[in-house]
């Protein structure tokens, strides 16, 4: 009978706990690094998509001309404003479209029809969270106006480009599309459904913040920068408390409809009563807002670890106890050693001083 021998299948050697502690760090960085390449990302290819297509409008512009032998300096003027304007529009969509395919797939972060599940929470905290925001908003532009001497050439320049002029519909329609419906939709799956589940991988709170922050730094001014930033803190304390982006979306089209209409109604009222107008709106949305933010915070509490947006990625509770490690150091620490974050703040920088100096240049 021949002698049988046990084969002895070899074991993987048991991770030490440092080496755990590295994997578990690596991994949330990445996450974090991913969070804020998705901002530089929409920038940057937006303002590339924008140029390409403001070209390509201008060129059909020109052989038409041509052809057709009329050459107008004030027509085709015009026409280059129309094709900005809806430069802009095209832009916004193909760049906030592919960084969230380009996110999905190399985060593997989680799934759109995951996000935009049934909301968790009463219609009632959708209404006072679109209230927040509009007051949050208003009193923003009204802190921004006492402080005009430090930002008044950018909200000169921002005014310049953001009115919505309704006497030309072939900018007004797709330019109000795009702010009021597609818009939105798009940056709430990028920013609230994206950013948000990439910075809370460990603390929700955390997530808020940070996702918050970069959202305001995605808008490249100062002005809308800091109201984004407001509005950024609702809209994801909100959609993790619903368990669902559906409510941000909500709030999001609603406060730029309100946004669009307010200043459509405004350009039609004579200029002696406009400021008044504004003056009572403004009163009346802080007024309202402030209240509607105190109510939902009060209502809804402070963030739990279960109130979060689906996400694959998550560290789940008892982890960091079991690999030694503190909060702060798979947060802020690793968080601010992003390279891509420091370079997202550069070009934040960069781009708030050219809108300050731009009035000067031109």
């Amino acid at each position: 009978m021949e002698n049988q021998t046990n084969a002895v299948t070899p074991t993987a050697p048991e991770l030490t706990l440092e080496k755990k502690q590295q994997i578990l760090k690596k991994k949330v960085k990445k996450n974090y690094s991913f969070a804020s390449q998705a901002v530089m990302y929409q920038y940057l290819f937006m303002n590339v998509v924008q140029v390409i297509v403001l070209v390509v409008l201008m060129i059909i512009t020109g052989v038409s001309a041509g052809i057709s032998g009329n050459i107008d300096v004030a027509e085709i003027t015009n026409s280059a404003t129309n094709s900005s304007v809806i430069a802009v529009a095209i832009s916004g969509v193909l760049a906030d479209l592919g960084v969230i395919l380009l996110m999905l797939k190399i985060t593997k972060i989680g799934s759109p029809r995951e996000w935009i599940a049934k909301p968790q929470i009463s219609p009632l905290y959708i209404v006072l969270g679109s209230l927040a925001i509009l007051g949050t908003s208003y009193l923003n532009v009204t802190v921004m106006g006492f402080l005009g001497k430090f930002f008044g050439d950018t909200m000169d320049q921002l005014n310049s480009t953001l009115t919505f002029d309704i006497s030309n519909p072939l900018t007004f329609i797709p330019l109000a599309i795009y702010v009021c419906l597609i818009g939105p939709v798009l940056e709430e799956i990028l920013c609230r459904g994206v950013v948000l589940n990439l910075c809370s991988q460990v603390s929700n709170v955390f997530g808020i913040f940070m996702s918050a922050m970069l959202f305001g730094m995605m808008h490249m001014n100062i002005v809308q920068g800091i109201n984004a930033f407001i509005m950024g803190l609702v809209l994801a304390y909100v959609a993790s408390k619903a368990k669902s982006i559906v409510p941000a979306i909500i709030m999001h089209i609603f406060n730029n409809t309100m946004a669009v209409v307010l200043d459509v109604v405004i350009s039609l009222v004579p200029e002696g009563k406009a400021d008044v107008i504004s003056m009572v709106i403004t009163i009346a949305f802080i007024a309202i807002g402030i209240p509607s933010l105190i109510i939902l915070l009060i209502k809804n509490g402070k963030i739990k670890y279960e109130d979060r947006v689906p996400a694959k990625a998550v560290v789940r509770p008892g982890l960091l106890e079991e690999l030694n490690l503190s909060k702060s150091e798979v947060t802020g620490k690793s968080f601010f050693t992003c390279v891509s974050f420091y370079l997202l703040v550069a070009l934040f920088i960069i781009n708030c001083i050219f809108i300050a100096l731009l009035p000067n240049l031109m």
